[in-house]
């Protein structure tokens, strides 16, 4: 394979140079950005309550959700039932004011219980309800009286203001008004003033920021919403007499002069200025059979959409249970906006343990002070890569140091990044005669094989462009989007089956080492971040789905090998393998009791929906692969091969099936129609594009060398996106804080339409990300075949290093002037010492390879319990 490609031994002295600057460089701007500008915020805990934008359209009130909403530098959880019972349970939300304050309170409920309604009949009266163990209360207190009333508070406050800890405990306080004053009050300024005293107090006195606590305490998070600025242009003339901007803004004012004690939500403003649609339209029809009420809810330009009041509610739990959940580890890490990671566990304490003695021993060979006996360099640059990328995935996804953002999906921008691709792909064609592969030609008149190394790595790099600007942009949603994708994990798959099977009918090549070494470059990266990441290996689905699918075709091979020249034999062991793995995907308990006993035995718990949904939606496309290597090997081996008019005929079938198979899909209106029909189209169409594709010995001599080589890295790149281009487990982008208007560097001279930054971490991210990914291939490779030779070459020759030890030995005897039967005597226990090592090290290479495959089983099986 040629010498490892590592990031740290980039070819060239100034390529090592530009490669050392450039991370360099990085990591000085993150430092001061972590320790100077995010100092007073380490959290983003005052980033989610006082700032925050629409990253999104805001054309309809369908728009405003929590995804679309930005705070600086962190995301968003959106949170549900189960998620609020998890932090809550037991407890109480209460919350205090006027109308505006209740809607966060059925915003709150609807989250509790999806199916309670809103009683208008009761709009001016106390609320409570109860749903999964946690109590919400309201308070209808528009003038912020209650807070006086000392016999309800002490329900919840002691004296002293401390939270008592019981059955009628209260999480979350919230107190919100102003708006009652400018109706109803002579002087609203002052009487607002003297009213808000007491919730200013208790917002202070409980503020976890001010008191230096812990996130996810079990202290009250006591929370003051800001008046609300109404849409002043859509109020009625009673509200628009009484409700001016004058008076709004000298009671905010007023809260501004104290913001710096307080818990104050400001981004409840930044949520609707400017924005019309914000705001419910008055219904007429409502508002005058209630005329009496002067404050209806129904009132136009006075109350906001669910849409706004649901992201109320989403950003007061997010500053309350952020913190709890994202210390109990469970992935995905999304909500990271006031919170804080989890400490690490005993395995990640042991990774880090693993990592530096792997650092010391290659920096010690590095500078010749020894310990070249113990491991090649080479297997120690490896190890050391695959390290040094997962320790990189740690730093990214599991610590404040980067920043995380929301995707938004716009189509423009999945286009020109398509594009981009297309163009640097293009530019790199390579229009020379390629040399012959290894295997074997469609018939003997070919002058390359019908499906070569170069045109599969191409392909699957193509397809992993797009699938990585698929996942980038957020693209999921857009149907025709998705059913491209998932035409391209089909094509994936289908030269998994192809490629294997034509390998094992032309090699014969059924050995342990084979298989696993096919099982170690699919799995190696994919098994090590779930212990650094504390995820899952289904987490990361397309190695568990290609090593699947290749111990389909291995045992279907495998079985009665010998007879596998005859085509018809083979043809009916594929048939049989379809229906067996077909009953085994789909027969109910055969896969719950092997995903059942690996929780018991090895404390293995993945998700059975998500693997039996994977295998699923491409349940032929592998054995269509094999049968496509079948009829090659047939055709080659009897001499067949296509007449012209034949090969014509093909063409034109194929570029039918491409064209119109757009047209299919675009009768499939939904993910879950679409889903079902997959596995029984996506043949032809990947069927379609492998001959085109090769249908002349030009197109088949002609290649894109960038696409061919991120097609080679096309599995590491798909592994570690998760975590170095993407982040929060693929919810989130990675952003380094440095550009954007609140990054580091502001970037509004360089992006002056948005100031978002996003395009200019994306052109610093990826090319680490693309040397990460192409580094850690190399380096996977190299680690397989230490594994699969057992360690030859573990330790250099003896005689070498003892003629270089003895000849050191002798100088450093004459210029010492050491008695030469001492030196001897020194040196034989030094060689007794080191022959020791040397057979301990040894072992692994004198063991075979099965004993091996069990001692690193073994190892990840206590990792397992450890964990």
């Amino acid at each position: 394979m040629g010498r490892p490609h590592a990031l740290i031994m980039l070819p060239g002295r100034w390529y090592r140079f530009i490669a050392a600057a450039y991370i360099g460089l990085l990591a000085c701007l993150l430092g001061t950005r972590v320790y100077t500008y995010d100092s007073q915020d380490p959290y983003k805990c005052n980033s989610l309550a006082r700032q925050g934008h629409w990253i999104s359209s805001t054309n309809d009130s369908a728009s405003f959700k929590a995804k679309n909403w930005q705070p600086p530098g962190c995301t968003i959880r959106q949170y549900g039932g189960p998620e609020i019972q998890s932090c809550l349970a037991d407890k109480n939300i209460v919350l205090a004011g006027d109308s505006l304050v209740r809607q966060i309170y059925w915003a709150l409920a609807k989250k509790l219980d999806p199916n309670v309604r809103e009683n208008d009949a009761h709009k001016h009266e106390d609320l409570a309800f109860r749903a999964r163990g946690v109590t919400i209360k309201f308070k209808w207190d528009p003038f912020l009286l209650w807070t006086n009333e000392t016999s309800f508070l002490d329900k919840y406050i002691t004296h002293e203001g401390q939270l008592q800890i019981d059955a009628t405990s209260a999480a979350i306080l919230l107190f919100g008004g102003g708006l009652w004053h400018s109706l109803h009050e002579g002087d609203a300024f002052e009487t607002f003033k003297k009213d808000v005293q007491t919730p200013l107090t208790l917002a202070t006195r409980l503020n976890p920021t001010q008191k230096n606590q812990s996130l996810g305490s079990d202290e009250a998070l006591v929370l003051l919403t800001p008046v609300h600025k109404p849409d002043y242009g859509k109020l009625d003339r009673y509200h628009s007499q009484s409700i001016t901007p004058q008076k709004v803004n000298q009671m905010n004012s007023y809260l501004r002069s104290v913001d710096d004690d307080v818990n104050l939500l400001w981004c409840f403003q930044h949520m609707t200025d400017g924005l019309p649609n914000a705001y419910i339209k008055a219904d007429r029809r409502r508002v005058s059979e209630e005329g009496n009420l002067p404050y209806t809810p129904l009132q136009g330009g006075l109350h906001v959409v669910d849409g706004i009041a649901d992201l109320k509610a989403d950003i007061i739990l997010n500053l309350k249970c952020n913190a709890l959940l994202a210390s109990r580890g469970q992935y995905p890490m999304f909500g990271t906006c006031c919170a804080d990671y989890y400490v690490p566990s005993k395995v990640e304490s042991m990774l880090v343990l693993v990592a530096v003695a792997i650092s010391y021993t290659y920096a010690a060979q590095s500078v010749g002070l020894g310990l070249s006996w113990l491991l090649q360099r080479k297997v120690l640059r490896a190890a050391l890569v695959i390290v040094l990328a997962a320790s990189y995935c740690y730093v990214t996804d599991r610590t404040r140091i980067f920043n995380k953002e929301h995707r938004v999906f716009r189509l423009s921008d999945f286009l020109l990044m398509t594009g981009v691709c297309g163009v640097v792909g293009m530019l790199s064609v390579n229009t020379r005669p390629l040399p012959c592969s290894t295997q074997q030609p469609l018939s003997p008149s070919s002058d390359t094989p019908f499906l070569p190394r170069d045109i599969t790595e191409e392909w699957k790099g193509w397809m992993q462009a797009v699938i990585l600007i698929y996942h980038y942009t957020g693209a999921s949603q857009t149907l025709w989007i998705y059913q491209l994708i998932r035409l391209m994990v089909a094509s994936y798959l289908f030269m998994t089956g192809y490629g294997h099977t034509l390998y094992f009918l032309q090699k014969n090549d059924y050995s342990l080492k084979r298989v696993t070494n096919v099982l170690l470059r699919l799995n190696l990266l994919s098994c090590v971040l779930p212990y650094a990441m504390r995820t899952d290996y289904m987490f990361y689905y397309f190695a568990p789905l290609t090593s699947f699918w290749f111990l389909i075709v291995y045992l279907t091979m495998r079985f009665q090998h010998e007879k596998n020249s005859s085509t018809l034999f083979v043809l009916g062991k594929i048939a049989i393998s379809l229906i067996f793995t077909l009953a085994f995907i789909h027969i109910n308990g055969l896969l719950e009791s092997i995903f059942a006993l690996f929780g018991r035995t090895c404390n293995i718990h993945w998700s059975l929906h998500e693997f039996r949904f994977r295998v699923s939606l491409d349940m032929f496309i592998v054995h269509t692969g094999m049968l496509f290597a079948l009829w090659q090997h047939h055709s080659y081996h009897n001499s067949q091969s296509l007449y012209p008019s034949q090969n014509r005929l093909l063409t034109l079938l194929s570029l039918f099936t491409i064209l119109t198979y757009p047209i299919l899909l675009h009768k499939l209106p939904t993910k879950p129609i679409s889903n079902f029909f997959h596995p029984f189209l996506s043949p032809l169409p990947v069927l379609a594009y492998a001959h085109l594709r090769t249908s002349t010995s030009f197109l088949r001599c002609t290649h894109s060398r960038a696409a061919a080589w991120l097609g080679r890295c096309s599995l590491e790149t798909f592994t570690l996106q998760f975590h170095i281009w993407l982040a929060a487990d693929t919810k989130a982008l990675l952003r380094t804080g440095i550009f954007g208007e609140h990054g580091l560097l502001n970037s509004r001279l360089l992006s002056p339409r948005s100031g978002s930054g996003r395009m200019e971490d994306l052109v610093v991210l990826t090319p680490l990300f693309l040397a990460v990914s192409w580094a850690v291939a190399r380096a996977t490779g190299e680690v397989s075949r230490w594994v699969i030779e057992g360690g030859e070459g573990m330790g250099e020759d003896r005689s070498t290093e003892k003629k270089r030890d003895g000849s050191q030995s002798e100088e450093k005897k004459r210029d010492e002037g050491v008695c030469g039967e001492k030196g001897l005597a020194i040196e034989g226990e030094v060689w007794s010492l080191r022959r020791s090592v040397l057979m301990r090290a040894g072992g692994l290479r004198r063991t075979g390879l099965a004993v091996r495959i069990g001692m690193i089983l073994g190892s990840m099986w206590i990792a397992n319990w450890m964990s």
